[in-house]
This record gives structure tokens, C-alpha cells and sequence, in this order.
């Protein structure tokens, strides 16, 4: 059986100048029992991912897919799983393209191989890695190959599906799609709102707050007798709206806190609220305009973004689908669930 190893140059940047400058197997080691680093995690046809293939690649993916320094355990499997399925990618797709003949220019091989030996730290051989590594020259060639022809298949066939997309999808696919999901294009309803904020000091104790409501509420009293909110808005609301006269613009009715959201629901178009209290001080809010929730014209669509998040996902329906087709060739066995 073969073992694969890790094959896109980044990633042998990765393995040969950051895990690998070392002995991978040790003389010690054939005393202690069976190396775990060699347990088989997963076969792919005749190649086998072992447990050290996992735990490198999973080396790599752990800062694109953990924010923190320390990694829950739950995380962790996330990204063993994303490491496995990754790796049996990259077997399979593999395979495809030497069975399509997918060839690489032997310049680009021979540039990578450069490319990396400049990147050797200093007091360390490119030849002694490779010996710790059990790999000689003619393996490494043949593994960046391999990863260069692989990545060629990948390119290739996203463009095609790519192109494939664009024929694909039309304005007669996105008024097909359109009538197909019309709940997706429902517009909520919505609510032109307005506010006159009288803050409050937290440090300031009740008697901050009792003078916010005291200031809210004659201002409230103002306006049930007449007043003019805008006015009243940009001569006393301490916020950045104020000087728009309080115009807080369009929002989605149940978007706002609940305390402001109930309020809201109790008052119809021109109407006020009391004053309500919330974490910076006192409101009163006044619904200016309102819309009901109602489907929108497929017209009024963004043709746009519809198009670039249909082209997207058509794309990837015509990937899922040939990379299912492909691994059907191969016999694909998860050595790990045995031991559960």
C-alpha cells in the first residue's frame, strides 16, 4: 500500500520547514511497540492516510478554522473531519487526473523544487530533510508533481462548471427560481421611526434617571398638545439623529430591543409612544411611515446579486456532483470508526 503525503507547495513549505527537520522515526521507537504516528486512518483505493498525514494537515488547517489559541475538543474534531475530507479530495481527484492524462510542465516542477531549498533555514541541508524524511529527491519531484497535476484538474474543471453556470443561469433560471421560492422574496414589514432621546448617567443613580424621565415626559406632553416632534426633536434629542429631526430611518418591525418593539406595535402611523427606558435613557419614538410585509416583484430583484449567488451554487452542484462520480471509482474504507 502507498502512503500519501501532503502535495501543493505551500503545503510542503509548510511540512518540510516547520514539522519535518528531524528524525520521523526514531530506532527507539521499534522498541516501544507499534509508532501510533503510522496507524491507519483512512484507505483510498491502494493509498493510505495514516495518522501523521492526518495530524499535519490538520497543523495546517487549525489557524484558518480556530480564532483562539487553545482549541476546544469539540473544535478539534471538527477539524480532524475537515483534515480527512480534505485529504480523500485530494486522493481522488488525484487519481482522475492521471487517468485523464493531466500533465505539468517539468520547469515548474524543477522551479518549485528551487524555490523550496531557498527556503531552507540556515545550518539546516535540503538533503538531510529530505533523509529524515525517508523521501530522496525523485519522491519529492513526484509529489509536487502530483500536486500540481491534481490542482490543474481542480482549475480546469471549476472553470468549466464555472462557464457551464454562466449559460446556465439566465433571467429565465432566476424567474424560474424566483416562482419556485417566492417566501424567500418577501420583504418584512417594516417601520419609518423617529426618536427623541433624553440620556441618562448610570453613574448618576435615580436622581440621573428620574431628571431624564422628568425631561422625556414634558417633552411627551408637549407633543400630545400639539407640538412639532421634528422641531422639538433638534432642539432637545442628544443623540446623532437629532439634527435629522430625530429620523432614525426605515427598520424591520421586531429588529429593535423589546421594550421599544412592544412600544411600537401599540401605536399606529403619526402616533407617539410614552417615554421608554432603555439602557442609555429615555425615548419617545414616533412612527412615521409604515409598510406592510408584501412579496416582492420579481422587477425590483437585485438581478445582480441573484445571479452571482445562483452561479455560485450551480457551480458547486456540478463540482459535488463529479467529485461523487469519481469517487465511485475508488473503494474509500475509515479505519477510525473500527476502534468505536
Amino acid at each position: 500500500m502507498k502512503t500519501v503525503l501532503t502535495t501543493i507547495l505551500s503545503a510542503f513549505l509548510f511540512i518540510f520547514l516547520t514539522i519535518l527537520p528531524g528524525p520521523a522515526h526514531s530506532v527507539e521507537d521499534a522498541d516501544i511497540g507499534p509508532d501510533p504516528r503510522l496507524k491507519v486512518v483512512v484507505s483510498v483505493g491502494d493509498v493510505d492516510i495514516t495518522e501523521e498525514n492526518l495530524q499535519i494537515h490538520m497543523q495546517r488547517l487549525i489557524p484558518k478554522l480556530a480564532f483562539h489559541s487553545s482549541v476546544s475538543e469539540r473544535r478539534m474534531k471538527i477539524i480532524r473531519e475537515k483534515a480527512i475530507e480534505e485529504l480523500i479530495s485530494d486522493i481522488v481527484i488525484l487519481r482522475e487526473a492521471k487517468e485523464l492524462n493531466v500533465t505539468v510542465k517539468e520547469s515548474d516542477v524543477k522551479r518549485a523544487v528551487n524555490q523550496i531549498k531557498k527556503r531552507t533555514p540556515r545550518g539546516q541541508s535540503f538533503k538531510d530533510i529530505l533523509k529524515n524524511s525517508n523521501m530522496t529527491i525523485k519522491d519529492f519531484k513526484d509529489e509536487l508533481r502530483d500536486g500540481f497535476i491534481k490542482s490543474k484538474l481542480k482549475t480546469n474543471k471549476k472553470e468549466e462548471f464555472a462557464a457551464i453556470a454562466t449559460e446556465t443561469v439566465n433571467k429565465a433560471y432566476l424567474k424560474d427560481y424566483y416562482e419556485k421560492n417566492l417566501p424567500k422574496f418577501v420583504e418584512p414589514a417594516r417601520l419609518r421611526v423617529s426618536e427623541i432621546l433624553i440620556k441618562a448617567d448610570p453613574s448618576g443613580g435615580n436622581k440621573a434617571w428620574s431628571a431624564s424621565y422628568k425631561k422625556s415626559k414634558s417633552i411627551y406632553d408637549i407633543l400630545m398638545a400639539g407640538g412639532d416632534y421634528v422641531e422639538l426633536a433638534k432642539e432637545h434629542s442628544e443623540d446623532q439623529f437629532a439634527e435629522k429631526g430625530g429620523d432614525l430611518g426605515w427598520v424591520h418591525e421586531g429588529s429593535l430591543t423589546p421594550e421599544v418593539d412592544k412600544a411600537l406595535s401599540m401605536i399606529k402611523k403619526g402616533e407617539i409612544t410614552t417615554p421608554i427606558r432603555t439602557l442609555y435613557g429615555f425615548h419617545v419614538f414616533k412612527i412615521v411611515d409604515r409598510q406592510e410585509a408584501h412579496q416582492k416583484a420579481f422587477e425590483h430583484l437585485n438581478h445582480a446579486n441573484l445571479t452571482k449567488e445562483l452561479h455560485k451554487k450551480e457551480s458547486e452542484r456540478l463540482w459535488n456532483e463529479w467529485f461523487a462520480a469519481i469517487s465511485k471509482k475508488v473503494k474509500i474504507v475509515r479505519h477510525d470508526n473500527e476502534d468505536k
